[in-house]
């Protein structure tokens, strides 16, 4: 299976605490710092669907992937007249 970056070129997401990008089998991320940092000073997590990066106990990144359950979905409105109507 070939990776996006192959074809196409890799397309970073920047943000305030630096980037990332993916292919179709991984995800890579750029953390930037202007401190000295030792690796005990560094914590990540990465599981299935939950990834977050600690520096120095401080919160940089933190993300949970819910997936696409629609288990509690329901469906409302009259698609006929153009779709539900949702409430304002």
């Amino acid at each position: 299976m070939a990776h996006f970056d192959e074809k196409s070129g890799a397309v970073q997401c920047k943000t305030e605490w630096g980037c990332w990008w993916q292919t179709i089998d991984e995800v890579f991320i750029e953390i930037h710092s202007e401190a000295i940092l030792n690796s005990k000073d560094i914590k990540c997590v990465i599981k299935p669907r939950n990834i977050s990066v600690h520096i120095k106990n401080t919160t940089i990144l933190e993300f949970q992937n819910p997936g696409m359950d629609f288990s509690g979905a329901t469906m409302t409105g009259n698609y006929h007249g153009g779709g539900p109507q949702l409430p304002s």
